[in-house]
């Protein structure tokens, strides 16, 4: 089983404060690339567990969700790598990249 680089942060915040609206939702997407070799991970599982939602990166590692702002913590995990947790706040929208190894 491979195991996950590091993050850059384990505190992801998207957006800047002051741009947006509590109850409106923002997109939020990015790109989950194998840290290795920086290829696309298709098929990965981005989970949040407080509004218990899944999104799925498409073929090329793309994904993209829909959040109110707010503070969240978000489940990475692909097959044949370790699941990884880490926190969000969600600002306004914004993208992230996640690499794996």
């Amino acid at each position: 089983m491979k195991t996950y680089q590091e993050f850059i942060t384990e505190n992801l915040i998207i957006g800047s404060n002051g741009h947006g609206n509590k109850n409106q939702k923002v997109k939020v997407n990015g790109k989950i690339i194998n840290a290795e070799d920086g290829t696309p991970l298709p098929q990965a599982r981005l989970f949040i567990p407080e509004i218990n939602k899944n999104f799925i990166s498409n073929v090329s590692g793309l994904y993209e969700m829909e959040l109110l702002p707010g503070n969240y913590t978000l489940v990475v995990s692909s097959l044949g790598m370790y699941e990884k947790s880490l926190k969000l706040t969600v600002v306004s929208a914004g993208r992230q990249m996640f690499s794996y190894r």
